[in-house]
């Protein structure tokens, strides 16, 4: 038999070159439901990865590394998608400025929300390989690669930016209630972050807290550092001084 995605000889229910099925031929109905159920399956797929990464990332994580990857959404395909729910909600919910601000914020913080808008993905994915490289020089003791590293912190981000999104909905209450709840992401990011590295990086938790915080900010400040200079940029192409 021979396999009509990539023209491989084989004899199995799987092409052994890309895995595609030998059933596959013209899209039916049948066939796009059984796409949809092990995309959400909780064996396979979007559910089972995002579970996992909410009860046991460790084990997850681990799993992935030494090995155990096709029940699983890649890093990469689950940051871009989870940047992508997060930037189409940025999008279609206004975030109201903070109670007080004046004509000049407001400008600032409508011209960040465009300028993220624009550029989310690749500005999303340049913070990941920088957190990589600060956990990759935090904690040496696993014998790591930053490649490894840099897989740990995409499913990281991942499901953070996933956990995040709903925050947005709070706008609807008002600049009070979004400003508490994002403070409360923020803090909720950081806990996931520090809980992950202690079970996968770390021996002890205060080096977890400590090592996981300091590359948050260590990353976070390279992050706006190399974003900053875009960003003002962008602002003098709109016609806005932020300085």
């Amino acid at each position: 038999m021979k396999c009509m995605n990539c023209g491989s000889d084989f004899g199995t229910p799987y092409c052994g070159q890309c895995g595609q099925e030998a059933a596959s031929g013209k899209v039916t109905v049948a066939e796009m439901k059984r796409s949809l159920l092990r995309a959400f399956s909780l064996e396979r797929g979007w559910l089972h990865t995002v579970f996992d990464l909410c009860v046991r990332p460790g084990s997850m994580l681990r799993d992935y590394l030494g090995g155990k990857r096709i029940v699983y959404i890649g890093p990469v395909k689950f940051a871009l998608t989870a940047g992508a729910v997060y930037l189409i909600a940025m999008g279609a919910i206004h975030v109201p400025s903070p109670a007080g601000a004046t004509a000049g914020e407001e400008r600032v913080l409508e011209l960040w929300n465009e300028f993220y808008q624009r550029f989310g993905q690749p500005l999303f994915l340049l913070a990941a390989p920088l957190i990589a490289l600060a956990t990759r020089v935090l904690f040496p003791a696993r014998g790591y690669s930053f490649a490894e590293h840099l897989s740990i912190n995409l499913y990281i981000l991942g499901l953070q930016t996933l956990a995040f999104t709903p925050i947005f909905a709070m706008a609807y209450f008002g600049s009070n209630a979004f400003m508490v709840a994002y403070a409360l992401g923020v803090a909720m990011m950081l806990a996931y972050f520090a809980w992950v590295i202690r079970q996968v990086l770390a021996e002890r938790w205060w080096t977890a807290i400590l090592g996981g915080m300091t590359a948050a900010v260590v990353a976070s400040l390279a992050y706006f550092a190399i974003v900053l200079p875009f960003l003002v940029l962008f602002a003098r192409v709109k016609g806005v001084a932020l300085f």
